[in-house]
């Protein structure tokens, strides 16, 4: 059969290269709590979008743990967000939220989770929100007025009417799904609102006599926050970041900043990690991510401040080693890969046995191959010439292989020409023009030679993957 060919010369090619093999990283690696440092407030880049429109960054169960492990045990008498519950209506689809469907005493985690999916908020942001604005998902002893104005949304501060909010917003759910709501109509309409992206002035206190200060708004969440909350920390504020500053010091934006990366991180993690992480998926997978794999592989950047991690780790998945066998299937053999053979060659590619650029190499030395190219010699060089070196061989270069290939075999001579310089150069300027869309210079060139002859081409990619140049690439070629 044709696939014992195959697998025959893989066995002579496995004696052949022994344990040479490039094995990349591929652990996931959880966000960890970021201890909060006033030195990484910026008032200009509070939250980044990312992490702000992640709707699906929690799910109930989620939230559920995180309240649990917040607020272990309520005291006597009272409520606590963890444990509340409440009927909840429903609500049409919009420009803004893709509505709600209601349903008996729905868990306060259930709510926070759906809303953040239908709204594109957060469910960590709305967690912070409703522990920025009334101590909600910390209090053991919550007065039964937090639940009514949870969010702080329409429910102006009125000595005259402590805990109130406008009826068409109160309760804990109309908070909830209105304040998300609201959120993104700042977002839809960027321009119609006090703060927006570029240069601002904003007030330090309430009382105007603090006067205000400069702020260049980077993000459009961080813009969204300050339309919300509309007054910035002052040094005061910072210097003390879990107490009291000044006569002059307001809380809201450094509260939420702080208890978010108290809780989950960095809030405001250096820009670009998502774009970053899309264009990998694009350049080596060949599609989109997918919601969860961007919201992981974006946390693995930031937690870590390593690309190599993402990277090495999508270069050794399944996914790509899959595509790439069955690329190589269809292009030398003309064929799908069989269950069998497909299963062999992932075995192979994951212990190291063979490296996932040389499985072309097998199946060009393969009998199956030799009678597709009517079996000559002439033929067989031809053939290898043109993939391996981009050209034509001479006629001189044909006689100088084919008794070659008679007396060592055509896996001693496709090796050989693999791993010539010729190859190896054209090989590394075929990856700068793929995954960085120029020619590499001359001293480039001679930098990733030796590398791509000891280690293969997927030392180049990961190299590549990891430079300055591509993430610069990769902010332009996603624009917000």
């Amino acid at each position: 059969m044709a696939t014992v060919s195959v697998r025959a010369g893989m066995a002579r090619f496995a004696a052949a290269i022994g344990g040479l093999a490039l094995v990349a990283a591929s652990a996931l690696v959880a966000t960890p709590a970021h201890a909060a440092d006033p030195g990484y407030f910026d008032p200009g880049y509070i939250i980044s979008d990312f992490n702000f429109y992640d709707g699906g960054a929690m799910t109930a169960d989620q939230v559920q743990a995180h309240l649990n492990a917040l607020v272990p045990a309520c005291s006597s008498g009272y409520t606590c967000l963890k444990d509340y519950r409440q009927d909840t209506p429903s609500r049409v689809a919009d420009a803004f939220c893709a509505g709600y469907s209601g349903g008996a005493q729905e868990t306060a985690a259930a709510i926070i989770a759906q809303v953040g999916l239908s709204c594109g908020i957060s469910p960590r942001v709305l967690l912070v929100t409703l522990e920025k604005e009334q101590s909600l998902v910390s209090s053991s002893r919550p007065a039964a007025s937090k639940f009514e104005r949870a969010m702080g949304y329409y429910c102006p501060d009125d000595p005259a009417r402590p805990g109130w909010c406008h009826p068409d917003y109160a309760g804990f759910f109309n908070q909830v799904y209105n304040a998300a709501r609201q959120f993104q109509r700042y977002t839809k309409n960027p321009g119609g609102w006090g703060y927006k992206i570029g240069e601002n002035r904003i007030k330090w206190h309430p009382n105007a006599a603090c006067g205000d200060g400069a702020v260049t708004i980077r993000n459009q969440a961080t813009a969204n926050l300050y339309i919300y909350t509309p007054y910035q920390p002052n040094g005061a504020a910072l210097a003390n970041l879990y107490g009291t500053g000044d006569s002059c010091s307001s809380y809201g934006n450094r509260n939420f900043w702080r208890i978010y990366t108290d809780w989950f991180g960095l809030a405001n993690p250096p820009l670009g990690a998502d774009k970053f992480v899309r264009a990998v998926y694009d350049d080596v997978l060949g599609r989109e991510p997918d919601p969860q794999g961007l919201r992981t592989w974006v946390a693995v950047v930031n937690a870590t401040g390593q690309r190599s991690v993402t990277s090495d780790a999508i270069l050794s998945s399944v996914e790509y080693r899959q595509n790439r066998i069955a690329q190589a299937y269809r292009e030398i053999l003309a064929r799908d890969p069989d269950p069998s053979g497909l299963d062999l060659w992932m075995f192979l590619t994951a212990n190291g046995t063979v490296r996932i650029d040389e499985v072309t190499l097998v199946f060009m030395e393969s009998d199956e191959y030799f009678l597709r190219l009517g079996g000559t010699n002439a033929a067989f060089i031809t053939a290898v010439y043109e993939r391996y070196l981009g050209r034509t061989p001479g006629e001189d270069e044909i006689a100088y292989w084919a008794p070659l290939v008679a007396q060592y075999g055509r896996n001693a001579v496709t090796r050989s020409i693999y791993a010539s310089v010729e190859s190896a150069q054209g090989r590394i300027v075929g990856l700068y023009l793929h995954y960085l869309e120029r020619n590499i210079d001359p001293s480039g060139l001679a930098t990733w030679t030796p590398v791509i002859r000891a280690l293969g081409d997927n030392a180049i990619r990961s190299g590549i993957v990891q430079s300055e140049e591509y993430w610069v690439r990769a902010q332009s070629r996603f624009p917000d």
